[in-house]
């Protein structure tokens, strides 16, 4: 479970705005779950799934659990299956 964070001015006030993203879900499940907690909990703004580990019953959980996150494509190029469109 990888978490960061960036931190964003809002002009003109110059307000601090901290967004808190995870990345990676799909990893393997003791990520997901973690994100899944954590977005449950209201933790997360932010969610990048990787598309070459996910299978479809955790996307369908991640898209119940995270109706008011974000969700990202993690481009995975180097691990996992390929992903392929069937007919």
């Amino acid at each position: 479970l990888h978490i960061s964070f960036d931190v964003f001015y809002n002009n003109p006030l110059m307000k601090k705005t901290i967004r808190f993203h995870a990345d990676d879900y799909g990893w393997d499940n003791a990520a997901n779950e973690g994100i899944l907690r954590c977005v449950e909990n209201g933790l997360l703004d932010g969610v990048s799934i990787m598309s070459t580990h996910t299978k479809l019953h955790d996307l369908v959980k991640i898209k119940e659990t995270a109706s008011s996150t974000s969700l990202g494509l993690h481009f995975t190029l180097s691990k996992g299956n390929p992903m392929e469109i069937s007919n």
